[in-house]
Protein backbone atom coordinates (compact mmCIF):
# COMPACT_ATOMS: atom_id res chain seq x y z
CA UNK A 1 0.00 0.00 0.00
CA UNK A 2 1.00 3.59 -1.05
CA UNK A 3 0.33 6.84 0.62
CA UNK A 4 -0.21 10.34 -0.90
CA UNK A 5 -0.33 13.57 0.10
CA UNK A 6 -3.12 15.90 -2.42
CA UNK A 7 -3.18 19.35 -1.85
CA UNK A 8 -6.15 22.41 -1.65
CA UNK A 9 -6.13 25.71 -1.67
CA UNK A 10 -8.71 27.47 -1.24
CA UNK A 11 -7.36 30.83 -2.29
CA UNK A 12 -7.23 29.24 -6.17
CA UNK A 13 -10.38 26.59 -5.94
CA UNK A 14 -13.53 27.10 -4.15
CA UNK A 15 -14.91 23.95 -2.65
CA UNK A 16 -18.85 24.64 -3.53
CA UNK A 17 -20.07 21.47 -1.59
CA UNK A 18 -17.28 21.34 1.01
CA UNK A 19 -20.05 21.76 4.12
CA UNK A 20 -21.99 19.02 3.02
CA UNK A 21 -18.81 16.59 2.00
CA UNK A 22 -17.95 16.98 5.77
CA UNK A 23 -21.78 16.39 6.81
CA UNK A 24 -21.60 13.41 4.98
CA UNK A 25 -18.07 11.86 5.76
CA UNK A 26 -19.17 12.77 9.40
CA UNK A 27 -22.18 10.82 9.05
CA UNK A 28 -20.18 7.72 7.08
CA UNK A 29 -22.00 8.39 4.04
CA UNK A 30 -19.68 7.71 0.87
CA UNK A 31 -18.35 11.14 -0.54
CA UNK A 32 -15.55 11.74 -3.35
CA UNK A 33 -14.06 13.86 -5.28
CA UNK A 34 -12.29 14.07 -8.51
CA UNK A 35 -8.54 15.62 -8.13
CA UNK A 36 -5.73 16.37 -10.56
CA UNK A 37 -2.78 13.83 -9.80
CA UNK A 38 0.90 13.13 -10.49
CA UNK A 39 2.31 9.42 -9.72
CA UNK A 40 -1.07 7.85 -11.51
CA UNK A 41 0.59 4.84 -12.63
CA UNK A 42 1.85 3.80 -9.12
CA UNK A 43 -1.87 4.79 -7.81
CA UNK A 44 -3.92 1.22 -6.84
CA UNK A 45 -7.25 1.36 -5.43
CA UNK A 46 -6.95 1.50 -1.89
CA UNK A 47 -3.99 3.61 -1.38
CA UNK A 48 -4.51 6.05 0.92
CA UNK A 49 -4.33 9.90 0.49
CA UNK A 50 -4.05 12.68 3.06
CA UNK A 51 -5.40 16.19 2.01
CA UNK A 52 -3.50 19.24 3.25
CA UNK A 53 -4.78 22.36 2.87
CA UNK A 54 -2.64 25.38 1.84
CA UNK A 55 -2.99 29.22 1.01
CA UNK A 56 -3.28 32.11 3.18
CA UNK A 57 -5.96 30.86 5.62
CA UNK A 58 -5.63 27.79 8.17
CA UNK A 59 -2.91 25.41 6.84
CA UNK A 60 -2.59 21.45 7.95
CA UNK A 61 -4.23 18.26 7.18
CA UNK A 62 -8.00 18.23 6.96
CA UNK A 63 -8.50 15.26 5.79
CA UNK A 64 -7.77 11.47 4.26
CA UNK A 65 -8.91 8.91 2.44
CA UNK A 66 -8.49 5.80 0.13
CA UNK A 67 -7.58 6.12 -3.85
CA UNK A 68 -10.69 4.68 -5.43
CA UNK A 69 -9.51 4.61 -8.88
CA UNK A 70 -8.62 6.91 -11.93
CA UNK A 71 -11.59 9.02 -14.00
CA UNK A 72 -9.70 9.48 -17.38
CA UNK A 73 -9.84 12.37 -19.97
CA UNK A 74 -11.15 14.66 -17.73
CA UNK A 75 -10.70 18.85 -18.74
CA UNK A 76 -7.60 19.78 -16.61
CA UNK A 77 -8.64 22.39 -13.47
CA UNK A 78 -7.13 25.87 -15.03
CA UNK A 79 -9.98 26.91 -17.05
CA UNK A 80 -7.69 28.56 -19.75
CA UNK A 81 -6.25 25.19 -20.80
CA UNK A 82 -9.50 23.26 -20.38
CA UNK A 83 -11.18 25.57 -22.98
CA UNK A 84 -8.54 24.91 -25.42
CA UNK A 85 -9.24 21.37 -24.65
CA UNK A 86 -6.70 20.15 -22.83
CA UNK A 87 -7.95 17.01 -20.91
CA UNK A 88 -5.67 14.61 -18.08
CA UNK A 89 -6.19 11.62 -15.99
CA UNK A 90 -7.36 11.98 -12.73
CA UNK A 91 -7.76 10.48 -8.87
CA UNK A 92 -10.40 9.38 -7.16
CA UNK A 93 -10.40 10.59 -3.96
CA UNK A 94 -12.83 8.96 -1.65
CA UNK A 95 -13.12 10.34 2.07
CA UNK A 96 -12.76 8.80 4.98
CA UNK A 97 -12.41 11.95 7.34
CA UNK A 98 -12.70 15.69 6.53
CA UNK A 99 -12.72 19.10 8.58
CA UNK A 100 -13.23 22.64 7.58
CA UNK A 101 -10.39 23.48 10.08
CA UNK A 102 -7.14 21.39 10.22
CA UNK A 103 -7.26 18.10 12.10
CA UNK A 104 -3.21 18.58 12.38
CA UNK A 105 -2.29 21.91 11.92
CA UNK A 106 0.66 23.29 10.09
CA UNK A 107 2.53 23.83 13.27
CA UNK A 108 1.85 20.38 14.12
CA UNK A 109 2.93 18.74 11.04
CA UNK A 110 6.30 20.89 11.56
CA UNK A 111 7.09 20.28 15.21
CA UNK A 112 5.71 16.13 15.41
CA UNK A 113 5.93 15.40 12.22
CA UNK A 114 9.21 15.52 10.38
CA UNK A 115 8.72 15.31 6.20
CA UNK A 116 11.87 13.81 5.76
CA UNK A 117 10.76 14.94 1.36
CA UNK A 118 10.04 18.01 2.47
CA UNK A 119 11.38 19.24 6.07
CA UNK A 120 8.84 22.80 5.76
CA UNK A 121 5.90 21.14 4.62
CA UNK A 122 5.56 23.24 1.41
CA UNK A 123 3.55 20.80 -0.88
CA UNK A 124 2.84 22.23 -4.36
CA UNK A 125 1.86 19.25 -5.91
CA UNK A 126 -1.01 16.48 -5.87
CA UNK A 127 -0.28 12.85 -5.70
CA UNK A 128 3.00 13.40 -3.96
CA UNK A 129 4.37 10.25 -2.17
CA UNK A 130 4.60 10.02 1.32
CA UNK A 131 6.92 7.70 3.12
CA UNK A 132 5.01 4.71 5.13
CA UNK A 133 6.48 5.82 8.56
CA UNK A 134 5.15 9.11 8.06
CA UNK A 135 2.25 7.76 6.83
CA UNK A 136 1.41 5.66 9.84
CA UNK A 137 2.32 8.87 12.10
CA UNK A 138 -0.38 10.44 10.16
CA UNK A 139 -2.70 8.51 10.89
CA UNK A 140 -2.28 7.57 14.68
CA UNK A 141 -2.28 11.69 15.40
CA UNK A 142 -5.80 11.62 13.25
CA UNK A 143 -6.88 9.19 15.23
CA UNK A 144 -6.12 10.82 18.51
CA UNK A 145 -7.99 13.86 17.30
CA UNK A 146 -11.46 12.14 15.78
CA UNK A 147 -11.64 8.40 16.85
CA UNK A 148 -11.09 5.40 15.08
CA UNK A 149 -10.17 5.45 11.53
CA UNK A 150 -8.70 2.06 11.09
CA UNK A 151 -8.92 0.81 7.17
CA UNK A 152 -12.27 -1.31 8.16
CA UNK A 153 -13.87 2.26 8.35
CA UNK A 154 -15.30 2.59 5.04
CA UNK A 155 -18.83 3.16 3.80
CA UNK A 156 -21.03 1.63 0.88
CA UNK A 157 -21.49 3.10 -2.56
CA UNK A 158 -23.67 2.38 -5.43
CA UNK A 159 -22.17 5.58 -6.89
CA UNK A 160 -21.68 4.74 -10.49
CA UNK A 161 -18.17 6.29 -12.76
CA UNK A 162 -18.11 7.28 -16.27
CA UNK A 163 -14.57 7.54 -17.75
CA UNK A 164 -14.08 6.86 -21.55
CA UNK A 165 -17.59 5.51 -21.87
CA UNK A 166 -17.25 2.56 -19.23
CA UNK A 167 -19.29 2.25 -16.30
CA UNK A 168 -17.28 1.37 -13.27
CA UNK A 169 -19.46 0.54 -9.70
CA UNK A 170 -17.58 1.01 -6.49
CA UNK A 171 -18.78 -1.16 -3.57
CA UNK A 172 -17.27 -0.65 -0.21
CA UNK A 173 -17.84 -2.16 3.72
CA UNK A 174 -20.19 -0.31 5.71
CA UNK A 175 -21.46 -0.96 9.40
CA UNK A 176 -24.92 -1.83 9.65
CA UNK A 177 -27.79 -0.01 10.90
CA UNK A 178 -30.14 -2.42 12.68
CA UNK A 179 -33.88 -1.84 11.35
CA UNK A 180 -35.12 -3.15 14.64
CA UNK A 181 -33.03 -0.89 16.30
CA UNK A 182 -34.51 2.07 14.51
CA UNK A 183 -37.95 0.97 15.02
CA UNK A 184 -37.59 0.92 18.88
CA UNK A 185 -35.95 3.90 19.40
CA UNK A 186 -39.10 5.68 17.64
CA UNK A 187 -41.39 3.91 19.52
CA UNK A 188 -39.57 4.81 22.96
CA UNK A 189 -39.22 8.71 21.36
CA UNK A 190 -41.45 9.14 18.59
CA UNK A 191 -40.99 11.61 15.34
CA UNK A 192 -40.11 14.75 16.69
CA UNK A 193 -37.04 16.10 16.71
CA UNK A 194 -35.11 15.78 19.26
CA UNK A 195 -33.34 19.15 18.99
CA UNK A 196 -35.29 21.92 17.29
CA UNK A 197 -38.51 19.91 17.82
CA UNK A 198 -39.54 20.03 14.10
CA UNK A 199 -42.59 17.70 13.12
CA UNK A 200 -42.81 16.11 9.51
CA UNK A 201 -46.14 15.26 9.73
CA UNK A 202 -47.21 18.29 11.09
CA UNK A 203 -45.34 20.37 8.22
CA UNK A 204 -45.89 18.00 5.37
CA UNK A 205 -49.10 16.36 6.45
CA UNK A 206 -49.84 12.01 5.22
CA UNK A 207 -46.57 12.65 2.75
CA UNK A 208 -44.31 13.49 6.59
CA UNK A 209 -46.11 11.13 8.48
CA UNK A 210 -43.61 8.35 10.46
CA UNK A 211 -40.36 10.52 8.67
CA UNK A 212 -37.79 11.27 10.65
CA UNK A 213 -33.73 10.18 10.98
CA UNK A 214 -32.60 8.91 13.83
CA UNK A 215 -29.28 9.67 15.02
CA UNK A 216 -26.72 7.58 16.94
CA UNK A 217 -25.19 9.13 19.88
CA UNK A 218 -21.81 6.98 19.97
CA UNK A 219 -20.59 7.13 15.63
CA UNK A 220 -20.67 3.54 14.66
CA UNK A 221 -17.78 4.29 13.37
CA UNK A 222 -15.73 5.48 16.59
CA UNK A 223 -16.97 2.30 17.95
CA UNK A 224 -15.84 0.12 14.90
CA UNK A 225 -16.81 -3.37 16.22
CA UNK A 226 -19.97 -5.27 16.37
CA UNK A 227 -22.25 -4.35 19.91
CA UNK A 228 -25.33 -3.96 21.88
CA UNK A 229 -27.51 -0.76 21.16
CA UNK A 230 -30.05 0.16 23.37
CA UNK A 231 -32.52 2.16 21.25
CA UNK A 232 -33.86 4.18 24.26
CA UNK A 233 -31.09 5.75 25.78
CA UNK A 234 -28.22 5.43 22.00
CA UNK A 235 -30.56 7.01 19.63
CA UNK A 236 -32.44 9.78 19.01
CA UNK A 237 -34.94 11.17 16.06
CA UNK A 238 -33.69 14.21 14.60
CA UNK A 239 -34.48 15.67 11.59
CA UNK A 240 -32.70 16.16 8.78
CA UNK A 241 -31.80 19.83 8.85
CA UNK A 242 -30.28 19.05 12.82
CA UNK A 243 -28.73 15.76 11.78
CA UNK A 244 -26.39 17.06 8.92
CA UNK A 245 -25.60 20.17 11.46
CA UNK A 246 -24.84 17.37 14.52
CA UNK A 247 -22.03 15.97 11.73
CA UNK A 248 -20.48 19.28 11.09
CA UNK A 249 -17.50 17.97 13.13
CA UNK A 250 -16.20 14.74 14.65
CA UNK A 251 -16.35 13.39 17.02
CA UNK A 252 -20.43 14.69 16.49
CA UNK A 253 -21.73 17.68 18.42
CA UNK A 254 -24.03 16.39 20.83
CA UNK A 255 -27.63 16.76 21.26
CA UNK A 256 -26.99 18.70 24.11
CA UNK A 257 -24.72 21.37 22.55
CA UNK A 258 -26.44 21.77 19.10
CA UNK A 259 -29.46 22.62 21.55
CA UNK A 260 -27.33 25.74 23.44
CA UNK A 261 -26.08 26.79 19.87
CA UNK A 262 -29.59 27.06 18.56
CA UNK A 263 -30.89 28.91 21.50
CA UNK A 264 -27.56 31.29 21.24
CA UNK A 265 -27.95 32.32 17.98
CA UNK A 266 -32.22 32.66 17.44
CA UNK A 267 -32.08 35.94 18.10
CA UNK A 268 -29.12 36.89 15.36
CA UNK A 269 -30.73 38.13 12.67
Amino acid sequence: MNHYIYIWNPDKWTWLDQVEAICKVNNEEYYSQIWSSQNLKKMQRGDIFFLLQTGKGNRGVIGFGVIDGIAKDLPVWDDIRAKKGEIEDKAILSFKALSDTPILSRDELLEKYPNPTNSKWIIQTNGQQCQNELAELLLKGIERKIGNITENNAYVSDDEYYANGKVRKVTITTYDRNPKAREACLIAHGYTCSICNFDFHKKYGVLGKNFIEVHHLNQLADIAVEHEIDPKEDLRPVCSNCHRMLHRKRPAYSIEELKEIIKNNQFIV
